[in-house]
């Protein structure tokens, strides 16, 4: 019989309790015209490397903005 050495390489994370962590988000909208609306959506802003579940990493800073109609 032959014995087997396996390793864990980590590739889910550390087990066990993460550390708590904060992520800063921020929404406006503006009413351009009764059907159209602008938005922005700033994500992240303090760029927090926090991970809600091992595995899952928050995403970096973004920002999204654009227009929605209303029909």
């Amino acid at each position: 019989a032959q014995d087997f050495l396996v390793l864990d390489s980590g590739a889910f994370g550390p087990q066990g309790r993460k550390p708590g962590g904060t992520t800063a988000n921020l929404a406006v909208a503006y009413q351009l015209l009764p059907r159209v609306n602008l938005f922005l959506q700033a994500r992240n802003l303090g760029n927090s490397r926090w991970e809600p579940t091992s595995g899952y990493a928050t995403p970096g800073r973004s920002l999204v903005f654009g227009t929605r109609f209303s029909l």
